[in-house]
């Protein structure tokens, strides 16, 4: 986990401990993309960082923009602005989204291929990882040329690399070792 993500967790951790207890998680989710959306704008970071707003101008700006009357997300805004956090906001979504996935016991899974894969493999791929990790899986594919053959296959923090690229590289270096 990055440095970012260890700052966020206890915040994307108590944010879904709230969000379950009003049965709220898609409102919250929702409320999260948005305010990560609205903090990218450029127009928005310029304002957040000019030496003379200040932060009630900042919290001003922050719950203009995103309309929220919601008390909770009023607070949270002002917390995240008073502990100058507003910039891990697309991280604590993340680890706000992976905490509902594993809520509904449900893991993200990514395949990188050299080239297209069939329907069929990626089914079985999918078969094969939520009975490996006990979990639902929602598989994500994409492509890369450079891996030449093989693929790279990531679910959560693990990642197996089978590409014929990892397999040359590996015996490239074997060679030059011996």
């Amino acid at each position: 986990m990055t440095q970012l993500g260890n700052i966020a967790k206890p915040y994307a951790k108590a944010l879904f401990q709230i969000a379950k207890y009003d049965a709220s998680e898609k409102s919250w989710a929702s409320f999260l993309e948005d305010l990560v959306y609205i903090l990218a704008a450029d127009s928005v970071k310029n304002a957040l960082n000019h030496p003379n707003v200040n932060q009630i101008q900042i919290n001003d700006i922050i719950l203009t923009l995103t309309n929220t009357k919601d008390k909770k997300q009023i607070a949270f805004i002002k917390l995240l602005s008073q502990y100058h956090r507003l910039y891990i906001v697309s991280e604590i979504l993340e680890q706000y989204n992976t905490a509902w996935l594993d809520e509904k016991n449900i893991i993200k899974a990514s395949v990188i291929t050299a080239s297209v894969v069939t329907k069929t493999y990626l089914n079985n791929l999918t078969k094969s990882l939520s009975k490996t990790y006990n979990k639902d899986i929602v598989l994500e594919n994409s492509q890369d040329k450079s891996l030449i053959g093989g693929a790279i296959i990531k679910v959560g923090d693990k990642v197996t690399d089978g590409s014929i690229r990892n397999k040359l590289d590996g015996l490239k270096k074997q060679l030059l070792t011996d």
